[in-house]
């Protein structure tokens, strides 16, 4: 904690660097917690920097995480940038209607915003009751998430674990997180994510110094595409292919209806697991519900048949109540729909020539997709290129 309430009612903010005297001072004061009324003590060590704590063993309903230094210094160097920016922020604020604590709280143009700096995980289920009560409150929260959350691979991988996709928000175009580092002070934004499994992702990552940005732009939704993501995605699925069959049980309903239709995980056929556009909502892999569109619509149709998106979206749907194609739960986004990743999956496939638009309702089936071998580098090549170029083009119309 960085604020304590004297015995008075006046609340004092600990400064990061307190002389000894004052040290001396506070020590001997009475000091009380603002949430819960129970005593605090001040602690100064090279560790931490200067903060209060409840006694031992005392139990405090407004606090969510245990102090770290981590979470001390970010929260504090959060103030410092909006007071930077004349928003007279109150560190700590305690709400009492719904005993919580926001680490940051300020008013502008009649709207209350809290910002909560997270560096622990907590259950799911705590962050979405927080949300609720700030909102019900009238209170509009800001999530930003502590770096070292962030795990960054090679090519531009990242994987997002189930509590990480918790505070995806935005736009379905423009859906992103908010990653802080007090010892770097840098904000980083990490947005359109592409989803290749249910925890790997390859997205646009921008990383500024805080201190030119405005509380503003927290707010501004930038729509950039990028093309970077399609190699090193193709690269992974290349290694997909070749050691899937490793860890394939017959048991798995994917596996097994895959080898059961004459295919294995190296004869996939190419144009299953492409990245696509709202990708993300759906959690299960999209190698996986794009088999199984493959599987339960596009390898019964023969050249120059139609199918209807109805029938489409009715294969897609029970494939969703049976539990094969899982949609993901993100509570601070709009209510998915599992159509947009589906629709934009076959976008593509027209672009590279596998189905025709007919109507909006109506599609031709131009080609089978027949089963592939491990592409060569030269073949894997030409196709990186063929996909980008689909996408790219895509992406302008």
């Amino acid at each position: 904690m960085l604020v304590a309430r004297r015995k008075n009612g006046e609340l004092i903010i600990v400064k990061r660097e307190l002389p000894t005297k004052m040290v001396q001072e506070l020590r001997k004061e009475l000091l009380y917690c603002p949430c819960c009324n129970q005593k605090v003590i001040l602690k100064f060590g090279t560790v931490k920097i200067p903060h209060f704590s409840h006694i031992a063993h005392a139990e405090c309903r407004a606090a969510s995480e245990s102090e770290t230094q981590l979470h001390l210094e970010g929260k504090w160097q959060l103030y410092e940038w909006l007071k930077r920016q004349q928003l007279n922020p109150q560190l700590e604020y305690f709400l009492p209607t719904t005993h919580q604590r926001s680490d940051l709280f300020f008013e502008k143009d009649d709207r209350k915003y809290a910002i909560e700096f997270q560096c622990s995980v907590i259950p799911k289920e705590e962050v979405v009751l927080r949300t609720k009560k700030y909102l019900e409150a009238g209170i509009s929260p800001i999530w930003i998430l502590s770096h070292t959350f962030l795990k960054r691979k090679n090519g531009g991988e990242i994987h997002l674990s189930e509590f990480l996709w918790t505070f995806l928000t935005g736009s379905l175009e423009a859906p992103h997180l908010f990653f802080f580092s007090p010892e770097t002070q840098l904000l980083t934004k990490l947005q359109n994510p592409y989803s290749f499994s249910s925890r790997v992702i390859f997205p646009l990552i921008t990383s500024k110094s805080i201190g030119p940005i405005l509380w503003t732009d927290l707010f501004k939704e930038t729509k950039v595409q990028s093309s970077a993501y399609i190699k090193p995605w193709l690269k992974k699925k290349e290694h997909w292919k070749r050691c899937a069959h490793l860890s394939a049980g017959s048991h798995h309903t994917f596996f097994n209806s895959m080898y059961l239709s004459g295919l294995s995980p190296s004869t996939l056929p190419n144009e299953i697991g492409i990245p696509v556009q709202y990708g993300y909502l759906i959690e299960t892999p999209p190698i996986q519900w794009q088999f199984w569109i493959w599987y339960d619509v596009l390898r019964k149709k023969e050249t120059g048949s139609y199918f209807s998106l109805l029938e489409l979206k009715k294969a897609v749907m029970n494939r969703v109540e049976k539990g094969d194609i899982k949609l993901r739960n993100l509570p601070f986004m709009l209510p998915q729909d599992v159509m947009r990743p589906v629709e934009e999956y076959f976008s593509l496939l027209a672009g590279l020539g596998v189905i025709q638009r007919l109507t909006q309702h109506k599609h031709q089936v131009l080609k089978k997709l027949s089963p592939s071998t491990i592409l060569n580098e030269e073949e894997q090549k030409m196709f990186h290129e063929t996909l980008k170029h689909v996408i790219l083009k895509h992406i302008k119309t």
